[in-house]
């Protein structure tokens, strides 16, 4: 007799009512309830589809199945999860190959079909010279070491910034420093760049987001460099002429600021000296009051009653609306990534809360939210930390069935100890894996920042059947987001 299951998968607990914020200080109710998972009572093939075609050896068959009868491929029971999903990692011969599925009286063949793999076309990114400038017309551009994926990012550039420019390489321009930065993302003239010099400083001790402030005034926002130390913040103003720098009067964050350059140099470069066991905790440059300003985050302080009030923390809840995310073993018949994304960080949001913080969000229901607009909130409201939370998934040529776990990623060498910091202390709270080194380095827009401390969690593997089952109990989720909380506070208050 077949067995008698409810299954009422719920996310967030029934229903959660928590505080939501879209400007700093402003809060607004919001309640989230997931869909509910009900056993398809057949076979749901979420990869490859059934039919696929690949130059991979091997290739995952991820799916759902009816968890109350045995699951064979190809007349071999296979195991699945406790809610009936299942992954197989299969190895392919050239051709077609056939693998069937049977479950509670239901057969579904996939058809893969294995090619040889064509040559790869050579890389067409030689390098042209080419003179004039650009004036850089994004923010939170790509700006790497190199003309592709495989070169290190650099510091991303502001909107409005002036470049001398050299050559270009595929997609590319490359500048007078050597690096390169995408030319969709720059106003080009074949003119020469103007003469340029610092003509005055204009220094703002404590601005009302923490900073100290120093705007350099300039006929062309010159294009730059900031070199983080530890005692020291070093400013390179690429074919710019050099002003004396002032002495400064009772500045929290810096002592004084010393010219390093000689008579004559093509650049001009400054060392913005910090006070004794005084380091910033984020940085940030604008092109705005005639010039450039670059700004320096003063750390958050510590409330006397040892909670988080007084600090800002944006929350970002990955995908929304029209962009799904990753899709489970059940495709649309589960719950998307979207909507576990905004309950795992509506439950960090209530904790937060909580200990007093002005939280952040980017959205609180099911809204699509760009990228630029995620970015924009971000620089606009300069928080002390920006956490964005997602969850993962992998190419069905990679093996599902061992991809899971938690990874935390970043853009900038100078975020791998918060990445790290989160990756080890989530793993321990939640006594899950970390997936590989628990670090990811990629170029992303939410963490391809420097106002203030970034990272993007991959809490799991939707494309993993253990991971998407772990993801789906609604006591799993609140613990994801309440232990996101606590180690959010953690990192705020140096514990």
């Amino acid at each position: 007799m077949k067995k008698r299951r409810t299954y009422l998968l719920l996310w967030a607990g029934a229903l959660l009512l928590l505080w939501a914020a879209f400007s700093p200080g402003g809060a607004a109710t919001a309640s989230f309830q997931t869909a509910v998972y009900e056993n398809p009572h057949t076979i749901i093939v979420a990869v490859p589809g059934e039919k696929a075609t690949t130059t991979g050896d091997h290739i995952s068959l991820y799916g759902a199945c009816d968890y109350d009868y045995p699951l064979y491929l190809n007349g071999t029971a296979i195991p699945y999860t406790e809610h009936g999903f299942f992954a197989q990692y299969l190895a392919l011969q050239m051709g077609e190959n056939r693998f069937t599925l049977e479950n509670n009286g239901v057969n579904k063949t996939v058809l893969v079909i294995r090619e040889a793999k064509t040559p790869a076309t050579p890389d067409p990114t030689g390098y042209t010279p080419q003179g004039g400038h650009g004036v850089v017309r994004l923010d939170n551009i790509t700006h790497r070491q190199g003309p592709g994926t495989s070169y290190a990012l650099l510091e991303p550039l502001v909107r409005g910034v002036a470049c001398v420019i050299t050559g270009r390489s595929g997609a590319y321009y490359r500048l007078a420093d050597g690096s390169y930065i995408f030319q969709s993302a720059v106003n080009y003239s074949s003119a020469a760049l103007p003469s340029n010099r610092v003509l005055a400083f204009k220094t703002t001790p404590l601005t009302e987001d923490r900073a100290t402030e120093i705007r350099l005034k300039m006929p062309v926002a010159a294009y730059y460099n900031v070199e983080m130390q530890a005692e020291q913040a070093v400013l390179t103003l690429y074919n710019t002429g050099f002003a004396w720098p002032p002495e400064l009067k009772e500045n929290a964050m810096i002592r004084d600021i010393v010219l390093l350059s000689e008579p004559g140099a093509a650049h001009t470069r400054y060392a913005f000296r910090f006070q004794a066991g005084v380091r910033p905790a984020a940085y940030y440059v604008a092109c705005r009051d005639g010039g450039l300003v670059i700004g320096f985050r003063h750390p958050p302080a510590p409330a006397e009653s040892g909670d988080l009030s007084g600090m800002k923390i944006l929350l970002d809840a990955g995908h929304g609306g029209s962009e799904s995310g990753a899709l489970g073993a059940a495709l649309t018949a589960s719950p998307p990534e979207k909507d576990i994304n905004l309950a795992v960080t509506l439950s960090a949001e209530e904790y937060l809360r909580g200990r007093g913080a002005t939280v952040i969000m980017t959205r609180t229901d099911d809204t699509f939210v760009s990228l630029v607009e995620r970015v924009a909130l971000i620089k606009q409201v300069n928080p002390d930390i920006s956490v964005s939370i997602h969850n993962n998934s992998v190419a069905n040529t990679t093996d599902q069935t061992i991809t899971k776990g938690l990874l935390v990623c970043y853009s900038l060498p100078a975020q791998m100890a918060d990445a790290r910091f989160f990756a080890d202390a989530l793993s321990a709270a939640l006594e899950r894996p970390q997936s590989g080194t628990g670090l990811y380095l990629s170029n992303l827009a939410l963490t391809r920042l420097t106002n203030c401390p970034a990272v993007l969690i991959e809490a799991a593997f939707l494309s993993n059947p253990e991971d998407y089952e772990w993801l789906l109990q609604a006591a799993n989720q609140q613990l994801l987001g309440t232990e996101i909380g606590r180690v959010i506070e953690k990192r705020l208050l140096n514990q």
